[in-house]
This record gives structure tokens, sequence and C-alpha cells, in this order.
């Protein structure tokens, strides 16, 4: 009976969602609809962001899990399968690889430098630099309260409340603000360096 019902209302969440793909069509914003759908609550509303995610970004893989209040900017972003975007977290331009969870509150910015900064008779919000993409790799954690601007390779670890300003290393553990490298994980901790 349990598989009927998910059966059910996945089927009327993928109907909700190609609905809201119309809109898309008819002119509405991505960003805006992402955010409307991010609002809905409970199970139902895992079953719609996934198949409203599922039929409009530019590649998404399967079980893929938005939490409550999360929602992804453009429609340029690429997923793979077996990920998690846990509750509040904002997804611009970017790549996902597979296995990836992002915890609570994580920002996946689209690069770095987005408003020119040394023009002071420009606004900020009158200027925009182009759009840069971040790609996330395979088999990643990214802890709550993480920012990224940069490339997180293959196998890493972002620490809680890390500001990753530079690309991050194949099964590296980075931490702090801005993010720096730990360690790697499955060895020893390294030796820090006295300067």
């Amino acid at each position: 009976m349990k598989r009927i019902i998910k059966k059910i209302v996945m089927f009327v969440a993928c109907q909700h969602a190609l609905i809201h793909k119309i809109h898309l069509y008819f002119g509405a914003n991505y960003k805006y609809k992402s955010i409307a759908l991010a609002q809905k609550a409970g199970v139902y509303g895992v079953y719609l962001r996934q198949g409203w995610y599922k039929k409009t970004l530019k590649k998404c893989g399967s079980n893929l899990l938005v939490g409550y209040g999360s929602y992804i900017v453009y429609r340029s972003v690429e997923i793979g399968n077996n990920c998690a975007i846990e509750e509040y977290c904002v997804v611009s331009n970017c790549s996902i690889g597979d296995d990836v969870i992002l915890a609570a509150n994580v920002s996946i910015m689209s690069g770095a430098h987005h408003h020119p900064i040394d023009d002071l008779e420009i606004k900020f919000r009158d200027k925009v630099n182009p759009l840069g993409r971040v790609s996330l790799g395979n088999n990643l954690w990214i802890g709550t309260h993480a920012v990224v601007m940069a490339d997180v390779n293959d196998g890493a670890i972002v620490a809680a409340g890390a500001i990753v300003t530079k690309p991050v290393l194949e099964n590296s553990i980075v931490v702090g603000n801005p993010a720096r490298h730990l360690r790697y994980r499955g060895g020893e901790v390294e030796e820090r360096k006295h300067t």
C-alpha cells in the first residue's frame, strides 16, 4: 500500500512540476519558480522538487533529494545521481557529480567576483560580471553553512562554515575562512609547517 501511495504522490507532483514548466515557456523566471517550489513541505514537496528539477535542469540524475527551503537558481545546473541538497541551500551555476551531500544552509556560488569593485561610479546592482561555473566532483560532503566559490574535487570534505575560494584537492578535508587544507581523508594528520 505504501508503494502505491508513493507512486500516486510522485505522479501528482510530476504533473504539478509540469505545470510550472509550462509557466517557464510563457516567460516565468526560473529562480522565482524554484523558490516557490522550495516552500512546499513534506514528502509531497520533496517529490515536487525532484520532478521539477528532473524536467527543467540541463542534467538531473536519479534519486535527487532537495529539502525544504532549498532552490536551484539556473536551469544550466547539472546534477548527477544520488545527491542530497538539504534544507535552505542555494545552488547557483554549477555542475555536481554523483553521491554529493550538501548539508543545510550551504551556498554554491557561480564562482567569485560577481560585481566590479574598483569603478566607484558603478552601482553594484547595475553591473554584474559574467557568471563563473563551479564544478563539484563525486562523493563529496559539504558541511552546514559552507560557501563554495571554487571547484571541489572527488572525495573531498568541506567542513561546516568553511568558505571555499580556491580549488579543493581530491580527498582533501578543508576548514576555515578562507578554507585551508587540514589533511587528506584516510591518512594520518600531516605535519604542520611552522614559519
